[in-house]
Parts: C-alpha cells; sequence; structure tokens
C-alpha cells in the first residue's frame, strides 16, 4: 500500500485512513519515530509504566 500525502504546518502528517484502519491506530495511540537509510519510519507502541518497566527487561 503507497499513497502520497502533504507534509503541512507546525511539520505535521496525515496517515491514510485505510492505513490507520489496517493498524488498528486510534487517536492518542503512540508512534516510535526514526530515520533508517534517509527514510522516515513509524512503528505502533506501547509505552510501559515505570513502575512496571523491571519485567520488561533483558534480565527478567
Amino acid at each position: 500500500m503507497r499513497e502520497t500525502i502533504r507534509f503541512k504546518k507546525n511539520s505535521q502528517v496525515t496517515i491514510p485512513k485505510a492505513m490507520a484502519d489496517e493498524l488498528g491506530l486510534q487517536e492518542d495511540d503512540l508512534l516510535e519515530v526514526h530515520l533508517e537509510d534517509g527514510k522516515i519510519v513509524l512503528i505502533p507502541t506501547v509505552a510501559i509504566p515505570k513502575d512496571q518497566a523491571w519485567y520488561w527487561s533483558e534480565e527478567w
């Protein structure tokens, strides 16, 4: 799936509805963003509360 979107004022972009629906994205969901080989990559993510972070550590 590929679409063209516009980069707007305040660095805003809109994820096309079909893509957001396919990923199950909803308002206020978190996305990790990073650069990879000159591309912007967005990855849906879930925040882990600090008091539970130990459970998700490599040592656990």
